[in-house]
């Protein structure tokens, strides 16, 4: 018997309360992680943790909210349900999301969550709030995310569409974010977020728990493509049950500190999971990307490419995990990783893993670092290009790969123009 509605919102405040109260005590507990931590032995915190930040909420104190125009961040030709955060503060008056199909639920957190037992049971469910400091920390100020559940069989009409707009010229914001989708069986959608940083380059910590039943489909991209000199921690969790699908596409080209955790179990057959990663890094931008898919049943398929470029003083990182578990038979798991380093002083630590206990599969991966290709630079110049122009009609092709397999065909000609764009200032 469930409860009724006001009751049920209740109880989840209750449990929301306790859960933010347990992560206060344990927070101050827990140190940051640093190099002699195997996790984070190539990524120091300390242009994250050596800036005084603000959160939103005191922000909002001290200072009169202001309507941004957004449009110049939308995507032209994308209809889409918009959800907008300004200076990590839910922003009701700038969203459209209201006319959803029957069976969705879509909204900030503390909206959605209190109504909505399936996503009230999902908090807390995949990220747990004491395994280190940044989770306790995003558990501790949990206040701004968003929700999503989709019902049985329903297939949303149109993409989600999420921004992240920062511009607060003056102070340093510490933004946290938990996110939960939920799709039951049979449903699908289509999810892309946004990061714009246009002022103060903020520390964000985004966090997502994402559960999908059997036979769901879901495709999340993410655009950290605007970030600025932003350090971020990103945690992402996924659960897939028999016959689901997700599908990441990350993107990233800009950010002092850019960390992506990714992980993705499959509890029941015939899952499939593709990961595809694009990362630039230069002056001394640091761009860590982490993923991990374990592989707990049989007959399931995975797919990761990542693809790099870096320049000057910049480094990036790739410790990408596959894991096979004794019973996963049949398993059929692809990783590759591939990175561009155009000068002396760049650098990529690259760290495919497999790990097989399982004897009936089909595993393969693979790493490579290398520079432009002399070549197929002489034979462009060769015929008038100059140098600059022949070696970005390089790097576009290089990283292109990974733009063409966004499935939105309307976002992936401002994709091309904003790595072009970024491609230029390469130093």
């Amino acid at each position: 018997m469930s409860l009724p509605e006001s009751e049920l919102a209740v109880s989840w405040q209750n449990q929301f309360s306790s859960l933010i109260a347990e992560a206060k005590e344990v927070e101050s507990s827990l140190p940051f992680p640093t190099v002699r931590d195997e996790e984070w032995k190539y990524t120091p915190l300390r242009a994250l943790t050596s800036q005084t930040t603000i959160t939103p909420e005191n922000l909002q104190l001290t200072q009169i909210p202001i309507s941004p125009d957004i449009r110049e961040h939308l995507f032209i030709g994308l209809d889409a349900h918009l959800l907008v955060w300004h200076n990590g503060v839910f922003r009701k008056d700038l969203s459209r999301y209201q006319s959803l199909p029957q069976g969705t639920t879509l909204g900030p957190i503390e909206e959605v969550t209190g109504a909505n037992s399936a996503l009230a049971g999902l908090i807390g469910k995949l990220i747990k709030t004491g395994e280190n400091r940044f989770t306790a920390r995003n558990t501790a100020l949990l206040k701004e995310g968003y929700g999503l559940h989709v019902e049985k069989g329903v297939i949303l009409d149109k993409p989600i569409f999420v921004l992240y707009l920062f511009d607060e010229q003056e102070l340093v914001i510490e933004a946290n974010f938990r996110n939960l989708v939920r799709l039951e069986k049979n449903a699908q959608a289509t999810l892309i977020e946004k990061w714009v940083v246009t002022g103060k380059s903020p520390v964000v910590v985004p966090m997502h728990e994402i559960s999908l039943d059997g036979q769901s489909k879901l495709e999340h991209l993410n655009l950290q493509t605007s970030l600025s000199e932003s350090c971020s921690i990103s945690l992402t969790r996924v659960e897939q049950e028999r016959d689901s699908s997700y599908l990441n596409d990350t993107l990233t080209w800009s950010g002092k500190l850019v960390r992506n955790n990714l992980e993705t179990v499959h509890l029941g057959n015939n899952c499939w999971t593709g990961y595809n990663g694009l990362y630039l890094a230069d002056s001394e931008n640091l761009i860590d990307n982490h993923t991990l898919v374990d592989h707990a049943v049989p007959h399931c398929e995975s797919n990761e490419t990542y693809k790099g470029i870096v320049a000057g003083h910049g480094k990036a990182v790739f410790n990408g995990k596959v894991m096979v578990r004794q019973d996963a038979q049949k398993t059929n798991a692809y990783q590759s990783n591939n990175t561009l380093l155009l000068g002396d002083h760049a650098l990529v630590y690259a760290k495919p893993q497999l790990e097989i206990y399982a004897d009936d599969v089909k595993c393969s991966h693979g790493a490579t670092v290398g520079q432009v290709d002399g070549q197929e630079l002489f034979y462009l110049r060769a015929r008038g290009i100059s140098e600059t122009e022949a070696r970005k009609l390089l790097l576009l092709a290089f990283a292109g790969e990974i733009i063409d397999r966004v499935s939105l065909e309307s976002l992936r000609e401002p994709l091309y123009d904003s790595l072009s764009q970024r491609l230029s200032q390469l130093s």
